[in-house]
C-alpha cells in the first residue's frame, strides 16, 4: 500500500514537473507580438509588460529584418542596373536584326503598291499626274503672291544699311504672306488628287508625296525667315551668303528626318507595322546622325554667328561660341542613348521622342536668343545717338556765316561730354535689360524641360527624402532667379531715368558753384540700394524657409541685434537719421557746391552715413551727416556775379552804363550762354574812386554753373566795347616831385621805391570784397 502510494506520488511529481520544465521552456522561446492596432496608450502598455530581455530580442528581430531588406534592395538595384544594360543591348542588337530583315518586312507594303498599280506604267502615270498637281498648285501660290503690290515685297539690296526694326518687319511681313501661300498651295494641291484619284492606295501615297513637300517648303521659309539666303542685306545673324544657303538646305532635311511620322502612317496602313519592323529606330537615328553631321560641318559657322557684330567680344564670349558646338554633339548623343535606354527598359513613348526633339532644339536655339535679344534691346534703347547739335545746326536761321561756324563748333564741344555720358549709361541699361531676360530665359527652361519629360514638382515634393530635397532645391533656385530679375529690373528702371537726368552739356566750373543733378538723379541711387538689400533679406529668408529651415528664431535674433546696434552705436544711428532729413529737406545734390563750416567742395557722392565733398583743390572730405551742424548751397536757383572795372577819372559814366545795357541786349541773344541768364548783364554805377580812377561794378544773374562761362564771355566783350568806343582802362602810377637840383642817381632811387610801392599795394587792392 505504501508502495503504491510513493509510486503515485512521484508520477504526479514527474508529470508536474515536466509540465514547468514545458511552461518555461515555452515562455522562455516564445518572443513578444506587436499590439494589432498601434496608438501611444497600447505602445506604452506593450512596452511596460516587457522585460529586458524581450526587449532586446523585439530590437534584435527587427534590426535583421532591416539588414535583410536593405540587402535585397542593393541586390534588387544591381540585378535592375544588370537588366537595363542587357535590355538595351539586345534592343540594339534586335534593331540591327530588323534592319537586315527590312527588305523583306517591306514585302507587304510592295503586295499594296503592287494591287494599287497594275503595272510600271501605271506607276509613271501616277508619278507625273502627281508631279502636274503639284506644279499647278505652286503656279497658282506663286501666281497669288505675284498679284500682292510691289511694296510687299523684299526690297534689292541699295547699299544702305536698314535697321533691325525694318529688316524684322520685312521679314515678318514676307513670312506672313508665304505662308499664306504655302496653305493655298496644299488646299489646291489636295483637292485636285482627291477629284483626280480614286483609288484608295494611290490617294494615299499621293497625300503622304504632299505632306513631305508641304512640311519641305514650310521649313525653307522658316529657315529663310532667319537666314534671309537671297536676302543679306535682311539677315538678322552674322552670317555669310554660302553657309545661309547651305544651313537652308540642312535645315530642310532635318525637319523631313523629323516629320517621319507620315512615312510611318503611310507604311502602316499599307500593312507593315514600323515599330516592330524597325523603320521608326533608323529613321530616328538617320535624324540624330544628321544633326550631329550638321553641327560638325558647320561649327565655325555657329562659332561667328555667336559673335556679336560691329562690337568688342569679350574672350569668355569667344570661348563660349567655339566650346558650345562640341557641347551640343555630346548633348545631341547623350540624348539618342538616354532615349534607348528609356525605350529598351520602360517600352515605347512617342511623349519621350517629343521630349528629346524639343530639348535638342532648346539646346540649339537658346545661344541664338542671346544675340537676338541684344538687336531688340539695341532697336528700342539704341547705344549711338543721333548727333543733335549737327541737327539744331541745320535746322537753325543763322545770319552770319562766322556765327554760325562758331555755334556749331562751340556746341558739340558743349554737348560732346554729355553724349558720352548718355551713352556710356545706355550700355549699361543695355547690360542690365540683357541680364533680366537671360534670367527670364533660364527661369523657363526650368520649367518647361522637367514638364517635357514628365516631371513635377509637387510630386516629388510628396515623395521620399531625395525627392523632397530635389524639389526644395529647384524651388530656390526659382525663387534666386525671381530675386535677380526683380533686382536687375530695378537696376533698369533706375539707370533708364538716371540717362534722361543728365546736365544739358559740360560745364565749366570754378572754386564755387556748379550746376547739380536733379532731385531725381541724387535719390535714385540710394533708393536702388535700399531696394537691393531688402530683395536681398528678403529672398534669403526666403531660400531658408524653402529649405525646411525655421526663420522665426532668425528674425527674432536680427530684432534683438538691430536693438543692440540701435543703442550702442549711437553715432551711426545719428549720421543715418540726420542723412534721411537732409536728403527729405532737399539740402543738398549731386553735383552741387556746399559748404559744411570748416570743408567746402562739390558734392561727389552721397553715402549711407557720410558725404563725400570734392574741394576745388582736388582734396576728397568725407563727412558724417551728424557732424553737419549747418550747410550752404552755393549751387541752388540762381547765382549773382558781380564784376569791377578801373577806368579813368574823366571817363563818361553814363556812356559807360549805356554801353553795359546794350551788351546786356547782346549776350541775351548768344547762342551759347544767352539761355543761362536769369537777369542781364547791367552796371551798378560807380564802386569807389582812388588815386588812379574809378571802378565801376557790374553784375548778372544767371543760373548756377553757367556763371563762369558767362564771367569770360562779359570780360572778353567790355574790352572790344570800349575799344570801340574809345574808352581806356586805368592804368596804376605813381607821381614822385623831384627837386630841381636832384641827381641821376636821386631819380633812379625814387622810380624803384615806386615801383616797390605798386607792387606791394596790388596783393591787398585784390584782396578787397566786390
Amino acid at each position: 500500500m505504501q508502495l503504491r502510494l510513493i509510486t503515485g506520488l512521484g508520477v504526479v511529481f514527474s508529470l508536474l514537473l515536466s509540465v514547468l520544465v514545458n511552461v518555461h521552456a515555452a515562455t522562455a522561446t516564445a518572443e513578444p507580438q506587436l499590439p494589432e492596432t498601434l496608438t501611444k496608450e497600447s505602445v506604452s502598455g506593450f512596452l511596460a509588460e516587457l522585460s529586458d530581455k524581450e526587449v532586446r530580442s523585439l530590437l534584435n528581430k527587427q534590426l535583421q529584418g532591416l539588414a535583410e531588406k536593405s540587402a535585397e534592395e542593393k541586390q534588387s538595384l544591381f540585378e535592375g542596373f544588370t537588366a537595363g544594360i542587357v535590355n538595351t543591348r539586345d534592343h540594339l542588337l534586335g534593331a540591327v536584326q530588323q534592319l537586315l530583315a527590312l527588305p523583306q518586312n517591306f514585302a507587304v507594303v510592295g503586295d499594296a503598291l503592287s494591287e494599287a498599280f497594275s503595272d510600271f506604267f501605271a506607276v509613271i502615270w501616277f508619278a507625273g499626274l502627281v508631279a502636274l498637281i503639284l506644279a499647278v498648285a505652286y503656279a497658282v501660290s506663286a501666281g497669288v503672291l505675284r498679284l500682292l503690290p510691289a511694296k510687299y515685297r523684299l526690297p534689292e539690296d541699295d547699299g544702305s544699311a536698314l535697321p533691325f526694326s525694318l529688316r524684322l518687319k520685312l521679314l515678318g511681313r514676307y513670312f506672313l504672306l508665304v505662308n499664306i501661300s504655302l496653305v493655298i498651295f496644299y488646299s489646291v494641291a489636295e483637292t485636285l488628287l482627291m477629284l483626280t484619284i480614286s483609288n484608295e492606295t494611290a490617294l494615299m501615297t499621293a497625300v503622304a508625296i504632299l505632306d513631305y513637300v508641304y512640311m519641305g517648303r514650310v521649313a525653307y521659309v522658316l529657315m529663310s525667315f532667319f537666314l534671309a539666303p537671297s536676302h543679306s542685306h535682311l539677315r538678322m545673324v552674322n552670317l555669310p551668303d554660302p553657309a545661309a544657303v547651305r544651313m537652308v538646305y540642312q535645315g530642310v532635311l532635318l525637319a523631313l528626318l523629323a516629320t517621319s511620322s507620315i512615312i510611318l502612317e503611310w507604311s502602316w496602313h499599307l500593312g507593315l507595322k514600323p515599330f516592330e519592323a524597325g523603320l521608326g529606330f533608323w529613321i530616328d537615328f538617320g535624324f540624330y546622325l544628321a544633326l550631329l553631321w550638321i553641327v560638325w560641318s558647320n561649327r565655325q559657322t555657329f562659332t561667328a554667328m555667336l559673335l556679336l557684330q560691329n562690337e568688342q567680344n569679350s574672350l569668355s564670349r569667344i570661348r563660349f561660341a567655339e566650346f558650345w558646338p562640341k557641347v551640343v554633339m555630346v548633348a545631341v548623343v547623350l540624348t539618342w542613348l538616354s532615349l534607348q535606354v528609356i525605350i529598351a527598359n520602360g517600352g515605347f513613348s512617342l511623349e519621350l521622342i517629343y521630349a528629346a526633339v524639343f530639348t535638342l532644339v532648346i539646346l540649339l536655339v537658346v545661344p541664338f536668343f542671346d544675340v537676338a535679344i541684344r538687336a531688340v534691346i539695341e532697336h528700342f534703347y539704341p547705344l549711338h545717338l543721333t548727333d543733335c547739335g549737327a541737327q539744331a545746326s541745320a535746322n537753325a536761321d543763322v545770319d552770319d556765316p562766322e556765327a554760325e561756324s562758331a555755334e556749331t563748333v562751340e556746341g558739340d564741344t558743349a554737348t560732346g561730354s554729355t553724349r558720352e555720358q548718355e551713352a556710356l549709361m545706355r550700355g549699361e541699361v543695355q547690360v542690365s535689360a540683357l541680364r533680366v531676360t537671360r534670367l527670364l530665359l533660364a527661369g523657363l527652361i526650368l520649367i518647361v524641360l522637367p514638364l517635357l519629360w514628365g516631371v513635377s514638382y509637387v510630386d516629388l515634393a510628396s515623395q521620399g527624402v531625395s525627392a523632397r530635397i530635389a524639389a526644395s532645391l529647384v524651388e530656390s533656385t526659382v525663387l534666386l532667379l525671381l530675386a535677380m530679375i526683380a533686382a536687375q529690373v530695378i537696376d533698369v528702371l533706375v539707370k533708364r531715368k538716371l540717362a534722361t537726368e543728365l546736365p544739358a552739356g559740360e560745364q565749366e566750373q570754378d572754386s564755387e558753384g556748379g550746376q547739380g543733378l536733379s532731385r531725381a538723379a541724387t535719390l535714385l541711387p540710394i533708393i536702388r540700394i535700399i531696394a537691393f538689400v531688402l530683395i536681398f533679406v528678403s529672398s534669403l529668408f526666403a531660400i531658408l524657409s524653402s529649405l525646411g529651415v525655421n526663420t522665426t528664431p532668425l528674425l527674432a535674433g536680427a530684432g534683438v541685434v538691430g536693438l543692440a546696434i540701435g543703442f550702442g552705436a549711437q553715432t551711426l544711428v545719428k549720421d543715418i537719421v540726420s542723412g534721411m532729413f537732409f536728403l527729405i529737406d532737399d539740402a543738398f545734390r549731386m553735383g552741387e557746391y556746399v559748404d559744411v563750416g570748416e570743408i567746402k567742395g562739390t558734392v561727389e557722392k552721397i553715402a549711407l552715413r557720410s558725404l563725400r565733398l570734392r574741394h576745388h583743390l582736388g582734396a576728397l572730405h568725407t563727412v558724417p551727416y551728424g557732424d553737419i551742424s549747418r550747410l550752404t548751397n552755393y549751387s541752388r536757383d540762381w547765382v549773382i556775379m558781380k564784376l569791377r572795372f578801373r577806368v579813368p577819372h574823366d571817363t563818361d559814366i553814363n556812356k559807360v552804363k549805356k554801353l553795359f545795357k546794350n551788351l546786356g541786349k547782346e549776350l541775351l541773344d548768344h547762342p551759347l550762354i544767352g539761355k543761362d541768364f536769369i537777369e542781364p548783364f547791367k552796371s551798378q554805377g560807380v564802386l569807389e574812386v582812388d588815386e588812379v580812377g574809378m571802378v565801376i561794378r557790374g553784375k548778372f544773374t544767371c543760373k548756377p554753373g553757367g556763371q563762369f562761362m558767362i564771367r569770360k564771355e562779359v570780360y572778353a566783350q567790355v574790352q572790344r566795347v570800349f575799344a570801340e568806343n574809345g574808352i581806356e582802362f586805368a592804368r596804376r602810377k605813381v607821381e614822385v616831385q623831384m627837386p630841381e637840383h636832384a641827381t641821376e642817381q636821386d631819380k633812379e632811387r625814387a622810380v624803384a621805391a615806386a615801383s616797390e610801392a605798386i607792387q606791394n599795394s596790388q596783393p591787398a587792392e585784390a584782396g578787397k570784397p566786390v
